[in-house]
């Protein structure tokens, strides 16, 4: 058995078990490969050129470190940040507030130049403390406008019922960006304002 690795032989040494079997031993050398490796490979293998995320649990590190993960988080982000802004902008806006133990939602929509006023009504009858108001609702809205005492007014009654959940869709006769909508029930008067 020869026990000493030659120069020439620097990754593996060929040995047999028992000389009649076809067994054979590989023996590795990384000290003797990494002698004859650059000084850049060498650096790296102890440690001083990996990069600093290497083995550690940072994400960001991780995610950041190489200029094309960069780039595409930062069209990710940009991408995100762009659906929020077209969301937030395009959205109605709507307002909501308690009317008899129910969670009302009102918004103003537009629809082919039709201005809609949207009322969804939401009960909880799993709660027994109280119980949701039931009933006639008279709703008064109108355009605010400089000159409030010619502002036309729309008027209409709609009904609530036992349903835990009810929408409504009124069409609007005039044009408008804000509007003052009254809601009244036969206990209580709400004033609201909705913009478009």
């Amino acid at each position: 058995m020869q026990d000493n690795i030659e120069d020439d032989d620097l990754f593996v040494k060929l040995e047999k078990k028992n000389p009649g079997s076809e067994e054979i031993i590989y023996y590795y050398s990384r000290e003797q490969r990494l002698a004859k490796a650059s000084q850049r490979v060498r650096e790296f293998n102890e440690d001083k050129g990996k990069p600093k995320f290497i083995g550690k649990t940072r994400f960001i590190r991780a995610v950041a470190g190489h200029r094309g993960n960069l780039l595409i988080l930062m069209s990710i982000l940009v991408i995100f940040l762009m659906y929020f802004i077209h969301g937030r902008v395009t959205a109605p806006s709507s307002i909501d507030f308690m009317l008899g133990n129910n969670t009302l939602t009102v918004s103003v929509n537009e629809e082919e130049s039709l201005l809609f006023l949207s009322v969804r009504k939401v009960s909880r009858p799993d709660r027994s403390d109280a119980f949701p108001y039931t009933g006639a609702v008279d709703i008064m809205i109108s355009p605010i406008q400089e000159n409030p005492e010619e502002a036309p007014v729309f008027s209409h009654r709609i009904f609530f019922t036992n349903n835990s959940t009810e929408n409504y869709l009124l069409s609007l006769p005039f044009d408008g960006n804000r509007f003052i909508t009254i809601f009244q029930t036969e206990y209580e008067i709400i004033a609201r304002t909705v913009s478009r």
